[in-house]
């Protein structure tokens, strides 16, 4: 695991963390996003509750599997991707360096809730530029290789700092920080090599 706190524009700093899955994890989490990849049960995002524009459009196009909806609070640890997270993002060490980069770790580290979005990416999928309404953002980026595409880069249009999609690589930064994913070229349009997103959403109900 490899962390980097990312403040070259010191108002909008974040977090960046690469090979955040061991081998043996991403093993079992590519067994889980294989099962999900079907056109038939992962919904365009227009259909649920991506970021919409002043019209009511969504500012998203992707498909979209929303975990929380298919496990039980019992049930969480059947997924890998849910069962994984809560201990690897609040570990000393991604907590230590969360805190050098923004005030808002001071609300994150006490949040009592958390959702989680696995979002699948094709050609000419994007997202526009949105914020969003949750305290903190953690974005897992995984596709299989080779790279079958091109574009998918994040980019937070306040700072206009962009992030390369690297293979199993984490981003997190405050929710309000407007950011986008530029639109995907798949080099080959078969099922599964487009770009995956597992988003994991922190909230304080308190």
């Amino acid at each position: 695991m490899k962390i980097k706190i990312c403040n070259k524009d010191p108002v909008f700093p974040f977090l960046l963390v690469d090979n955040w899955y061991t081998k043996k994890e991403l093993e079992k989490i590519w067994k889980e996003l294989s099962f999900y990849t079907d056109y038939e049960t992962m919904p365009n995002a227009a259909e649920g509750l991506a970021a919409k524009d002043e019209e009511g459009n969504s500012k998203a196009d992707c498909y979209r599997l929303y975990p929380d909806e298919v496990y039980t609070q019992k049930g969480r640890n059947t997924s890998y991707i849910l069962r994984f997270q809560q201990p690897k993002i609040f570990s000393n060490k991604i907590k230590q360096a969360f805190q050098k980069t923004s005030p808002v770790y001071r609300n994150w580290q006490s949040c009592d809730k958390d959702n989680t979005i696995i979002s699948y990416y094709e050609n000419n999928h994007h997202y526009h530029a949105h914020y969003d309404s949750a305290q903190v953002t953690a974005l897992i980026w995984l596709y299989i290789k080779p790279k079958a595409f091109s574009g998918g880069n994040l980019t937070f249009t306040d700072s206009n700092i962009k992030v390369r999609c690297r293979y199993n690589r984490m981003v997190m930064f405050p929710g309000f920080y407007e950011h986008q994913v530029d639109p995907i070229t798949l080099k080959k349009k078969k099922a599964g090599l487009g770009r995956y997103c597992i988003t994991h959403f922190y909230s304080n109900t308190r």
